[in-house]
């Protein structure tokens, strides 16, 4: 976990479908929808303004002659088993579905476009808040002086789990952490709060120390990352870091030439 983490704005997976919109709305499949949407209202507008023009006059009209008024407004011909009031009401429903149809065709283009253009990757949610991190780091470092290392790796964050097996990290710890003896003391360095990606994008922080280990005769820097996907996920370990001199001799044979490892 690099301490130069990425700032960035957090969002929800609405806040990205919101502003994909209006580019899905300028997009050229929104443009032929809006296309489509001006030929049903055309449409369906004539239909309504044809009615409004016979419901005007039809109710002086007697019934026997309301299918030769339609037909000399319309040029339409009823066909004999409907009546001028079902033709009517049909109409009506063609001329309300076709301009229902149009603004439901153009918001589903812009919706699926919009959807479409999502960031497949979004970012995390809210972080928890920090003072529970601090919780987290706290039992962890209690683990590592005791020498629980296998407790500490049951506290890492899943996808890091994956990438780093057990065995790996108990040979890294015997290594790296198990040499420097118990920690006599810890100075709060500062934390480092961002963003970092394992299996999707998380919030991060690398929480820094400078600690005065028992075989080290300097402090040296101790960093614990965590990470969250947001809440109510709580914060889970991601790396534990030693700046141990490599040419440290209470490293054991063979490592002391081997750099400081990161991410372990």
């Amino acid at each position: 976990m690099d301490a130069r983490l990425a700032l960035t704005k957090k969002g929800s997976p609405m806040d990205g479908f919101l502003s994909a919109i209006p580019a899905a709305a300028s997009s050229p499949y929104a443009f032929g929808a809006y296309a489509i949407c001006a030929l049903l209202w055309l449409f369906g507008g004539a239909k309504l303004r044809e009615l409004r023009s016979i419901l005007r006059v039809i109710k002086d009209v007697p019934a026997s002659q309301r299918a030769a008024l339609i037909q000399a407004t319309t040029g339409r011909i009823l066909p004999k088993h409907i009546t001028a009031e079902q033709w009517i009401r049909h109409s009506r429903h063609q001329g309300f579905i076709s301009l229902g149809a149009g603004m439901l065709i153009a918001a589903s283009v812009v919706a699926i476009v919009a959807m479409r253009n999502i960031d497949p990757d979004p970012p995390p949610g809210e972080a928890p808040p920090f003072a529970e991190a601090n919780q987290v780091v706290n039992s962890l470092l209690a683990q590592m002086d005791a020498g629980q290392y296998s407790d500490a790796w049951d506290a890492f964050y899943s996808a890091k789990k994956l990438s780093m097996p057990i065995d790996h990290w108990l040979a890294l710890s015997k290594t790296w952490r198990a040499p420097l003896g118990s920690a006599q003391s810890r100075i709060d360095a500062g934390s480092t709060a961002g963003e970092i990606r394992l299996d999707r994008r998380l919030n991060g922080l690398l929480i820094q120390y400078y600690t005065k280990f028992e075989h080290l005769e300097t402090p040296i820097a101790e960093q614990i990352g965590v990470a969250s996907p947001g809440v109510p996920t709580p914060w889970r370990i991601v790396s534990y870091n030693v700046g141990v001199p490599p040419g440290s001799p209470v490293l054991t044979s063979g490592s002391a030439a081997k750099p400081a490892p990161t991410g372990k």
